[in-house]
């Protein structure tokens, strides 16, 4: 495991063991390695070990027996956290990209401008729409927007498939620290059930988001549209 990768290092071994179920050549016993086994191999604690088999439970791939082993219980379906889509795509080369990705420069709209803190001389922002796919199977289509102000031409770098936007943020000094976000189901509406193959009106999951830099200023205002069929939110550790 990457120890000083951005992306903590349960779902680092969550990415490595879904990927391997997936595969269908690991684990041909139907059981999951032990705790200690999982913990020798990685090279890390326990608890580390037990959140990322808590995430692969709590997706599907693999269920607790009554005994002391953890049973595979992956069916071939498609099935994805959607606070890791961005992080998988960076780990997880083959099956998860970006399908589409359009860069243009656009007029902010009030939502947009009230959203990023701009004023009414703002003369455009960027917009990035992508839809990304695992395996051909069209998860999310998102939307976002970031402020001309940070000096980063999105309409003149090399961004792609496999690209970030956190990360690219990163590479030109503006790390993201925090953000608000809210989710909610809602039904599709027919360009974006369009663009993700599936028919008007499909249940989605809708999620807005304001990520802020370490100053605490913001730096995207995204909306994204999730197929309900293959996406949960799972949330780790939640005080209570």
């Amino acid at each position: 495991m990457v120890k000083k990768n951005s992306v903590p290092l349960y779902r680092q071994i969550f990415s490595d063991l879904r990927n391997q179920i997936e595969s269908g050549f690991a684990f041909q016993d139907g059981k999951l390695p032990s705790e200690h086994e999982l913990q020798t191999k990685y090279q890390v604690s326990r608890i580390i070990v037990r959140e990322a088999v808590k995430l692969l439970e709590n997706l599907g791939y693999v269920r607790k027996s009554k005994g002391a082993s953890t049973e595979i219980s992956y069916q071939n379906g498609i099935m994805w956290d959607i606070s890791t889509i961005t992080e998988d795509i960076q780990q997880n080369k083959t099956d998860l990209e970006s399908v589409m990705v359009n860069i243009t420069k656009v007029r902010p709209e009030t939502q947009v401008s009230q959203f990023l803190r701009l004023d009414c001389e703002t003369d455009f922002v960027y917009r990035i729409e992508r839809i990304r796919a695992v395996k051909g199977t069209r998860l999310t289509r998102s939307i976002s927007y970031i402020p001309a102000n940070l000096n980063i031409d999105f309409t003149n770098i090399n961004f792609g498939k496999k690209s970030s936007i956190y990360e690219t943020l990163r590479q030109f000094g503006q790390s993201p620290a925090l953000g608000d976000e809210t989710l909610q189901a809602v039904n599709g509406d027919p360009l974006t059930c369009q663009m993700l193959n599936i028919p008007d009106g499909s249940a989605l999951f809708y999620r807005e988001k304001v990520t802020y830099n370490v100053k605490k200023v913001p730096i995207e205002y995204v909306k994204a549209f999730y197929n309900a069929k293959h996406v949960k939110y799972y949330i780790p550790n939640k005080m209570m």
